[in-house]
């Protein structure tokens, strides 16, 4: 793919108002502000607010890796959040849905768990059907609510176990 086209596919990406939109305030003000509720009414330690807070920020990265799968080669967007404005709340929140993701039944961590899953069941009917898809911008899609709603709920029922 040349500069130009690589450019274009990556500037059409980020005016996609669907996906995208411009932030109107400190996403690390805001943060941290909703950090210090949780450490002064003792949700999270001292040292962890800390932790969390306290680094040098740096304007996340975003970049495409072209498909070249697919017709016209559409990029996959990547945003390299690595110390960016929630970098070190997105590990901590990470490391604590770790505890709960291991109670999800039938979780597929990545290929290979599919790959062994699909080795077990090779017999197959002639009246089976197999079904591919492809989700895209799966995790802008995501209804944010919704979301943060089955996660509370299902790390709530796994601490409660």
């Amino acid at each position: 793919m040349n500069r130009n086209d690589y450019e274009t596919k990556v500037y059409n990406m980020l005016l996609d108002t669907n996906v995208n939109k411009p932030l109107s305030e400190d996403v690390k003000r805001k943060a941290d502000k909703v950090l210090k509720t949780l450490a002064d009414s003792n949700n999270i330690t001292d040292k962890q607010y800390i932790n969390i807070t306290s680094y040098e920020t740096k304007t996340p990265i975003f970049y495409g890796i072209p498909k070249i799968h697919k017709v016209n080669h559409p990029l996959r967007p990547i945003v390299s959040q690595i110390n960016g404005p929630t970098y070190r709340l997105n590990q901590y929140i990470h490391e604590l849905l770790l505890v709960a993701e291991s109670e999800i039944p039938h979780l597929l961590k990545d290929t290979t768990a599919f790959l062994q899953l699909i080795e077990k069941h090779k017999s197959v009917t002639e009246s089976t059907i197999l079904v591919t898809m492809d989700v895209i911008s799966l995790y802008t899609n995501i209804p944010h609510n919704e979301a943060i709603e089955f996660i509370s709920e299902h790390y709530e029922n796994t601490l409660n176990c």
